[in-house]
């Protein structure tokens, strides 16, 4: 069994170019198979997903504003 790779880096899409870009704002811990949204203008959620050797599921959401550039806990 392959042990999961963990990132906690972040990339927003530009639609209007169709290029990744790479954020300087890190997630607080690596995550594989977590799920994003854009919940408003110029924020992003981001929605469970495994972190660990064992890849345990996480039961955590954080929320990115891109003006702060910088990642919190969702309350």
């Amino acid at each position: 069994m392959t042990t999961p790779l963990l990132r906690r880096t972040t990339e927003v899409f530009d639609v209007e170019t169709g290029h990744w870009h790479l954020l300087k704002a890190q997630l607080p811990a690596g995550r594989s198979s977590l799920a994003a949204a854009n919940v408003h203008d110029h924020t992003v959620l981001a929605i469970g997903g495994a972190t660990g050797a064992a890849a345990m599921p996480q039961a955590t959401a954080e929320v990115h504003a891109l003006s702060l550039r910088r990642w919190h806990g969702a309350h």
